[in-house]
This record gives structure tokens, sequence and C-alpha cells, in this order.
């Protein structure tokens, strides 16, 4: 039923979600979705933490041990998301219009793990900004642009490269971060699977 859920954001829009449009996207009867969810902010609710759980697996799977810094954390995050985005619509359409949107529950989830990473790069040195919440808010905002950049015809193949190398620079990042972190991306073969 989840993934019903996440096909009618994706086509139709978050304000377009409704219990019958997931119930009759996911062709099961009314009754079953108040069996597993009271209202429509528990379904949302759940549905963003399996869309968050799902990214964090696949950033453990493509990359077993220990980070050196929040910055490689951060970016092979964001490097997986973008990977994800390409290769599933309805995720790419789900995360679009939920990180749009700041009222949902659960979207906070998302906007807390950049700044908690943003705030431990800057302690470190790696980047360079003035006001925290602020940058985090805008961090949000630029993924969220380039998952809808990822679903048009003008995006190159190697979008998330691209993109990633745009975000680190934009956040002050130093060159030889930048390149350190592409490399990883690179070494936990991301960026094959994107061209």
């Amino acid at each position: 039923m989840l993934d019903a859920g996440q096909a009618v954001i994706s086509e139709r829009g978050l304000d377009k979600l409704t219990i019958a449009s997931i119930t009759e996207a996911g062709d099961v009867a009314l009754g079953s979705f108040y069996n597993h969810f009271a209202d429509r902010d528990d379904y949302l609710k759940a549905l963003t933490e399996e869309a968050l759980t799902g990214w964090l697996e696949e950033v453990r799977r493509v990359r077993p041990r220990p980070f050196e810094n929040p910055l490689e954390r951060m970016a092979v995050g964001f490097f997986v998301m973008m990977c994800q985005a390409a290769q599933d619509e309805n995720f790419r359409g789900f995360l679009a219009e939920v990180l749009a949107r700041t009222d949902l529950p659960g979207t906070q989830d998302f906007a807390t793990m950049f700044e908690d990473n943003l705030d431990e790069a800057h302690d470190q040195g790696l980047i360079v900004f003035e006001d925290l919440t602020l940058t985090a808010l805008l961090v949000v905002g630029l993924v969220r642009q380039s998952l809808v950049f990822i679903g048009t015809p003008e995006a190159p193949r190697h979008n998330a490269e691209l993109l990633t190398r745009s975000l680190l620079r934009l956040l002050g990042a130093r060159p030889s971060d930048t390149e350190a972190v592409i490399a990883l991306a690179h070494d936990c073969d991301l960026l094959d699977r994107q061209r």
C-alpha cells in the first residue's frame, strides 16, 4: 500500500493524495487502509519514514565502512539519493513533493539530518556558512530541485557528479575536499552507475 501512495504523489502531487486514491492505486478495499493506518497523516509519516530508511540502507550498502567526515557522509548520501531517483520515477517524484513541504509528518527528519551534517562539517572547517538553519533549508531546496532536474530530458547522464560537485562548491568546500568526495563516490561505484 505504501508503493501505491508513492505512485499517487509522484503522478498527481501531494494535494491529490486521499485515502480513496491510495486504496484505488493499491487495488485494496477502503477498510484495509484503516487496518494499518489511523488517518492520512499517519500514512504520510509511514511513507516518509520508509523512504528515509530505504535511502539510508542503500547508503550503508554502498559504503559499509564508516565515513571519515560529515562532508563524505552528506555527499555520498546525496549521490545515493540521486542514483535512486534516476532509477525510480515514483521515488523521485515522491521525494521532490515531500521536500517541498515542511509541514508534513516525517519531513523534518530530512531537514534535521542535513542540518546535523552541515553543523558537523562546519565545526571541522570543511564548509563555510553563516546561518545553520538557513543553509540547511537551502540545501534541502537544492536537493529538491536536483530531483526535479533529474526527471528532465536536459539532465546529463553524469548528473550525480555534476550536481554534487556544484552543491559542495556552493557550500564553500575546499577543491581538494570536493575532489576527494568525488573520488570516494567513484570508489563506491555510484558514478559509474550513472553513466
